[in-house]
């Protein structure tokens, strides 16, 4: 299930950039694999994933940026800040609440 997010991220107002931007960015972001298999066979070993995000829109201070042209080395403080303040939390509890729902409701359809 993909699921398309917003957030809103500030740069500027330090020595190298004087005045601060606001980028509001739609992304969808996979939350990554862990580490697994350390105890067992080497072939078994998987070394698990970062998160990722994909950009899908970018707007600084109300104009759109297209995607397709920012440059990928300097805009990667953009995916990383996305990366670091995501809350992955509020998605697995979301995710926790409708499989809940889903249950109880199967659950009530059989007993009648």
């Amino acid at each position: 299930m993909t699921r398309t997010h917003i957030m809103t991220l500030y740069r500027g107002g330090d020595d190298r950039i004087e005045d601060e931007r606001a980028y509001t960015v739609t992304y969808e972001i996979t939350p990554g694999t862990p580490e697994r298999g350390n105890f067992g066979p080497v072939e078994n070993y998987d070394p698990g994933s970062a998160p990722e995000a994909w950009l899908l829109t970018v707007e600084c201070d109300g104009a759109d940026i297209p995607v397709n042209e920012l440059p990928t080395q300097e805009w990667s403080w953009l995916t990383a800040q996305i990366v670091a303040q995501h809350d992955f939390a509020a998605e697995a509890s979301d995710r926790a609440d409708y499989l809940y729902d889903r249950m109880r409701d199967e659950r009530m359809e059989r007993d009648l």
